[in-house]
């Protein structure tokens, strides 16, 4: 994923506003929300992301812009929550 900021709140809040996406009654996502589900998972017991600065330093660039790509796992690492991430 690839943010403008180095803050690792930003990024869980970037996910947990796909919540708008979620329906629990239909179990369903009408946009993107894997991390989101995986995030509130009732199963999930730690998580933990990383991130790498990327500098764009191609020859056709006119700016500098830096750029954070972040990337995060789930424990228990399942590669997708089917079924609805908590009980009501």
């Amino acid at each position: 994923m690839l943010l403008p900021t180095k803050n690792i709140t930003a990024l869980l809040l970037f996910y947990l506003q796909d919540e708008k996406y979620y329906n629990y009654d239909k179990n369903n996502c009408s946009g993107p929300c894997k991390e989101y589900k995986m995030l509130i998972y009732s199963n999930t017991t730690e998580f933990g992301c990383a991130m790498q600065i990327c500098n764009d330093s191609t020859s056709n660039s006119t700016s500098n812009d830096t750029n954070y790509v972040f990337g995060c796992l789930f424990r228990p690492g399942v590669p997708e929550v089917i079924d609805r991430p908590y009980t009501n």
